[in-house]
């Protein structure tokens, strides 16, 4: 299986601090990362400023996991650069 990730950003770790509480924080990094490694939408029911945050990541995450699947899946089947002989 193909291994995926995202790259958090400076603007990431800028929007979490503002989070009233670490509850908060630890539950918008779980489910994000859930949202990238898994496929499961996050459920921010509840928290605006939450909701808010993912809907300004979603798709810039979608976008660089969907990238790096299909990056290794392309190296995968010996595409890219020739061997030198």
């Amino acid at each position: 299986m193909a291994k995926v990730g995202f790259t958090f950003r400076e603007s990431y770790y800028d929007a979490v601090r503002l989070f009233s509480t670490d509850e908060e924080r630890g539950r918008f990094l779980l489910g994000l990362c859930a949202f990238a490694f898994d496929g499961e939408e996050p459920d921010f029911a509840g928290s605006s400023e939450l909701e808010i945050a993912f809907a300004c990541m979603r798709e810039h995450v979608e976008q660089e996991v969907a990238d790096r699947l299909r990056s290794s899946q392309a190296g995968s089947r010996g595409g890219g650069r020739p061997r030198r002989c």
